[in-house]
């Protein structure tokens, strides 16, 4: 079966089994928390296909991976559910099951997932104004998501749901080669 499919069945069942527990929020913090573990720590990504680790230790580094600092506990939401996807065999799963949530999670609930590429650092009135403009388009709550790419120059790109603004000016660059060409 489809990678994509089996991970959006599960994700949509850990969102409605959270939900039931009034754990929704909780469990959305901490499948940031993995997500963004998983893309940045490699080691992990190799856990659930390790045939060293039986799946106690597999579930238990998973959730760990969960925790959104040392002085909390994870939810038994999500403890639970880890325990099933691993026992399940479905341990390799958990990067885009954890992706899934989100996108389902911010759906049912309205939120709009926005990324800024800027140049520089954002001053907090500029950022604020993208979040309006964001919020003003969509109609929905905004979750802002800024980095900066020194490589930009000047300007800034603005993406969120299949739009985008390209107003950089190494954007503006590549479009006047293009004409040129």
């Amino acid at each position: 079966m489809n990678t994509g499919i089996v991970a959006s069945r599960y994700a949509k069942a850990l969102l409605y089994f959270a939900t039931q527990n009034g754990e929704a929020e909780m469990v959305y913090a901490e499948m940031q928390q993995l997500d963004r573990n998983f893309r940045e720590l490699p080691a992990l990504r190799k856990i659930p296909n390790n045939p060293v680790l039986d799946n106690a230790q597999k579930a238990a580094i998973i959730t760990e991976a969960a925790r959104l600092n040392d002085d909390s506990e994870v939810s038994n939401s999500t403890q639970r559910f880890i325990r099933l996807v691993v026992n399940k065999g479905r341990a390799e799963l958990m990067q885009f099951i954890a992706t899934s949530f989100l996108s389902a999670y911010e759906h049912e609930h309205h939120i709009t997932r926005a990324y800024l590429t800027t140049a520089e650092a954002v001053a907090p009135e500029i950022r604020e104004r993208m979040l309006r403009l964001v919020r003003n388009r969509t109609g929905n709550a905004v979750q802002l998501h800024v980095q900066t790419d020194p490589e930009l120059k000047a300007g800034f790109i603005l993406g969120y749901d299949d739009y985008r603004v390209d107003a950089s000016l190494q954007g503006q660059l590549r479009q006047l080669r293009r004409r040129l060409n």
